[in-house]
């Protein structure tokens, strides 16, 4: 039987907090305004689907 892959597969420290950062994302981190062209990437272990 193969091992399974999964989407978050070998990233227990990968998408691990530091010390005293646990807990849910500052809404100043969310209300920032972005331009047109920016590149961003959301990357939060609080909730598994905000990996995107």
């Amino acid at each position: 039987m193969p091992h399974c892959h999964g989407y978050r597969a070998r990233t227990r420290h990968l998408f691990s907090k530091a010390f005293r950062q646990h807990g849910p994302v500052h809404l100043s981190k969310i209300m920032q305004t972005y331009r047109k062209d920016d590149s961003v990437e959301f990357m939060n272990p609080f909730k598994h689907r905000d990996l995107f």
